[in-house]
């Protein structure tokens, strides 16, 4: 009699055997200790090691605190004790982070919250908010950065200088200060007059001007002979005139005007923002 596998409709495949003195089947008691077991604590492996699979590398380059939120969750499916997740951390470490860590006290590296104290204390970032501030005054989209990768910069840092700002307030000023620092101030200008209201519309009118302004280009070449023989035909004496005076076009000072505009409305944006928080505390 051989063992063969009956499917009762509740998607398990159970053995039974077949008896061929009255037909039937019946079960086949010789897996019923041995092959579940084994299948069950193979899921659980696989369970656990999945979860571990996600744990993140950190080499001291990145803010302690963003890892520490993903490992915590991550050590609570696994039900990690202190001692556990001290073990854990320490294996994902590398470069910076693990000669830091190797340095440490015995005592510091098998207790998790005096080690994630002193890892806080490297790796965590301290900048005080002026810092940022200051460094937004001159901040500018990076040649290869994504013009999403630069929105996210620039909210990153307004979330830093500062903290606990209204949502509508926060956008406000993180569109300001995305625009302001694009290398094409015409295009941001052009946006601004849109007056987007969150980020991702701001970076769906940048990218729509982007596309608009790369398709002209293609025209704008076909044009370029007849502008060299217009250009000939130039009357120079009248060009000498024009160069005794500096020239000032409409589009250079509206470009001015904007810049000037912009950072009068963060001025008073911030200014109230600020004192909005003084007046809760």
């Amino acid at each position: 009699m051989q063992s063969q596998y009956r499917n009762y409709g509740n998607g398990e495949q159970q053995p039974y055997r077949w008896n061929q003195q009255n037909s039937t089947y019946y079960p086949d008691t010789r897996f019923s200790q041995t092959a579940y077991p084994m299948q069950n604590r193979t899921e659980s492996f696989a369970s656990h090691d999945s979860y571990k699979s996600r744990l993140p590398y950190f080499n001291g380059k990145g803010d302690w605190k963003t890892v520490m939120v993903q490992f915590q969750i991550i050590a609570e499916r696994n039900n990690w004790s202190p001692r556990q997740q001290t073990e854990e951390i320490l294996l994902v470490l590398k470069d910076e982070a693990l000669t830091f860590a190797t340095e440490l006290a015995p005592e510091v590296r098998t207790s998790f919250m005096l080690f994630n104290s002193e890892m806080e204390r490297r790796f965590g970032n301290y900048n005080f908010q002026e810092t940022y501030r200051r460094e937004l005054q001159t901040v500018k989209k990076q040649y290869k950065e994504s013009i999403h990768e630069y929105a996210a910069r620039i909210e990153g840092m307004v979330r830093k200088a500062y903290p606990g700002m209204d949502k509508q307030l926060f956008n406000n000023i993180s569109i300001e200060y995305m625009l302001s620092g694009l290398p094409d101030q015409s295009l941001a200008y052009d946006v601004l007059t849109k007056r987007p209201k969150t980020m991702e519309e701001t970076i769906n009118l940048v990218t729509w001007h982007l596309t608009c302004k790369n398709g002209m280009r293609g025209k704008s070449q076909i044009r370029l002979v007849e502008t060299m023989e217009e250009e000939a035909e130039v009357d120079y004496e009248d060009l000498d005139c024009r160069k005794a005076g500096p020239q000032r076009y409409v589009t250079e000072e509206r470009l001015n005007q904007f810049g000037r505009d912009m950072r009068e409305s963060m001025t008073k944006d911030i200014t109230k923002s600020v004192g909005d928080m003084i007046d809760e505390n």
